[in-house]
């Protein structure tokens, strides 16, 4: 199996047991009546489904099924980019130290040359995060339920 494959596979079952999991719940909480409104990925029928103007409750469910979908998203992204490291494949990844350095020496560069290089390198850790994506303990535990989930 390709990586594209594998990537849109593991999105696609990801994405299909957790969505499948929410309807279950929503189910159960007596709110079958937006569970429909719930995004596929191998189908574009969500305009088709909306009505105007949207009851709360489904703009709630559009909002979360789309946290869920960005979550595995992460994931499989990275899932990707370990299997790729791990097949020595980091060639295509070029934001890697590996990378970097492989192509310094294909530059023509020594080892002292590249040493020298690193060492010039001044690098600043900047922590930012978007009012947006704040999010209380709480919700951060819940999170990463959910990714143990999908790993």
């Amino acid at each position: 199996m390709d990586h594209d494959t594998f990537s849109f596979e593991k999105l696609n079952s990801d994405y299909t047991s957790l969505t499948r999991n929410l309807k279950i719940v929503l189910e159960r909480l007596g709110e079958k009546s937006i569970t429909h409104l719930l995004p596929t990925l191998s189908e574009n029928e969500i305009t088709s489904k909306l009505s105007s103007p949207l009851p709360d409750k489904a703009v709630e469910l559009l909002s979360l099924s789309f946290q869920l979908l960005n979550m595995i998203e992460e994931n499989v992204a990275a899932q990707y980019r370990r299997s790729i490291e791990n097949k020595g494949e980091y060639h295509s990844l070029h934001g890697l130290w590996r990378y970097n350095i492989e192509k310094m020496k294909n530059y023509g560069l020594s080892e002292q040359e590249i040493l020298d290089t690193i060492k010039s390198i001044h690098i600043e850790p900047v922590l930012t995060a978007h009012p947006t994506e704040a999010k209380r303990a709480t919700i951060l535990e819940q999170h990463r339920e959910l990714y143990l989930l999908i790993v």
